[in-house]
């Protein structure tokens, strides 16, 4: 009787393997996964916009928003990874995300200039030329690209279109230049030629730019949006000293 029981469960065992996986199986186990990723970059994101909109823009300057700030003034839930005085992955985590507020010249090609007078009081960001943004970025795991391109892949995608929606600027950031006119003050007729090179990919139908400033911006280092998203570390000979920190970038924008 025992060895009956055996190789029936046995011949069961083999069947197995026969059996087509669910169709539904990425819809239900692989994009959770990436939907928790999307949701870190989300939260600290909504964190940052909240915290400078409530300073206000006479208040608020361009540059890193210290995850300190956004823990001890409950931006950010007490409980989150690095939030916690006695988590010692803190440093981690501020490695992983970075928010950056950005002070830009709306008179610029493709806000590639930044407003002049930071620090003073008021702040730079209440110029009538300013048009300021909060900026959050972070790696996309090796494991949610596309094994063939090196892209991001749908279900980081649909990861983004699950726990964001559509209509909002967030997606993977990638090269793509674009050229058109853009009217930034309507009562003047004022109107600049905007060029960009890259833009924001998610499931957005509109072409969405991420200004020059943003992507020339090197300041912070191996932590600093150019460094981690755009380029590599290269000598005056054009040699690379080190590489790009990322090899995509997930990238939220809001305008604030």
């Amino acid at each position: 009787m025992y060895i009956w029981v055996v190789l029936a469960t046995f011949i069961a065992i083999l069947y197995s393997f026969n059996l087509a996986t669910r169709s539904d199986m990425r819809e239900i186990y692989v994009e959770p996964q990436a939907e928790a990723i999307v949701s870190k970059v989300l939260l600290q994101h909504r964190a940052a916009e909240n915290y400078a909109r409530d300073l206000g823009f006479n208040s608020y300057y361009p540059g890193e928003v210290d995850f300190d700030i956004l823990c001890q003034k409950n931006y950010l839930p007490y409980g989150l990874e690095g939030c916690n005085p006695s988590d010692i992955s803190k440093i981690n985590r501020r490695q992983e995300i970075h928010s950056r507020i950005y002070c830009l010249d709306k008179t610029s090609s493709g806000y590639s200039n930044s407003v002049t007078g930071c620090p003073g009081s008021p702040s730079c960001c209440s110029q009538s030329n300013a048009y300021n943004y909060v900026v959050t970025y972070a790696c996309v795991p090796p494991k949610w690209r596309n094994i063939k391109t090196g892209k991001p892949n749908n279900d980081l995608l649909n990861a983004l279109k699950n726990t964001v929606g559509v209509g909002v600027n967030i997606g993977y950031a990638d090269f793509e230049e674009k050229t058109f006119l853009r009217v930034y003050d309507e009562s003047s007729n004022g109107s600049v030629q905007d060029k960009y090179t890259m833009r924001l990919v998610g499931r957005e139908t509109e072409w969405i730019g991420i200004p020059e400033y943003v992507v020339n911006d090197t300041t912070g280092g191996n932590e600093s949006f150019n460094r981690m998203c755009v380029e590599a570390l290269k000598d005056d000979e054009g040699n690379i000293v080190d590489p790009k920190v990322c090899s995509y970038c997930m990238v939220y924008i809001t305008p604030i």
